[in-house]
């Protein structure tokens, strides 16, 4: 597919750069009531994590108690891996592509992300965007680009963005700031090929970095 003019691209973090499906694993096994790791994991991302959580039983309803959660969640995430291949592709992304603006967008604290991208050898996105992190995820799309419009961008299209996610939830979520929807299947992801193309709104789904790569370099940026 190709992606049309591309001038902003916002990825998240969790199961598209860093493999952290067992830190969630491990945290929702603690805070989830009657906690199912073979279906609930994946039922939570249909949803966001928010609505996942509280729709699994977990009391979010203020946002003094999501403050509360992403401290606790960050902790299970300090050790974290990052994606080998992903590693590879932004890299390669940054080499070719040298002027085209990369954000890391993830509730996880900035400070907790940053230090694993440099640990592991990656430092080469243009910034780490947390946001307000109890805020739903389209909300904080929407914050990164109107950040970035009026610090470098002024005319700045939606249509020209693009978000990386890797969960049906991600896919909404760009969607409803406007922004295109790009999913990824591979190896680290949180939801598969089929529940993202079944449950999904994405405009495109890449089942590796390689396909991703090149869709990018191929798109007018």
């Amino acid at each position: 597919m190709v992606l049309g003019r591309l001038r902003l691209l916002i990825t998240d973090f969790d199961g598209v750069i860093a493999d952290t499906r067992r830190h969630f694993d491990s945290y929702f096994s603690e805070i989830i009531p009657g906690y199912d790791r073979l279906k609930t994991l994946n039922s939570v991302f249909d949803y966001g994590l928010w609505d996942g959580l509280q729709k699994h039983g977990v009391d979010i309803s203020e946002s003094n108690q999501r403050s509360r959660l992403l401290p606790k969640l960050c902790e299970h995430l300090v050790d974290a891996n990052l994606i080998p291949e992903s590693v590879q592709l932004f890299h390669k992304l940054r080499q070719e592509r040298p002027h085209l603006p990369v954000y890391v967008l993830s509730a996880n604290s900035t400070e907790v992300v940053q230090r694993l991208l440099v640990t592991n050898n990656l430092p080469v996105f243009t910034g780490v965007f947390e946001g307000d992190a109890s805020a739903d995820k389209s909300t904080r799309i929407s914050s990164l680009v109107q950040q970035y419009r009026e610090s470098a961008c002024p005319n700045l299209k939606m249509r020209e963005v693009a978000y990386i996610g890797d969960t049906v939830s991600d896919t909404f979520d760009a969607d409803y700031a406007n922004v295109m929807s790009i999913a990824v299947a591979w190896r680290g992801a949180f939801h598969d090929f089929d529940r993202i193309v079944d449950r999904g709104r994405a405009a495109v789904v890449f089942r590796t970095q390689d396909d991703l790569l090149n869709a990018v370099l191929a798109a007018d940026t």
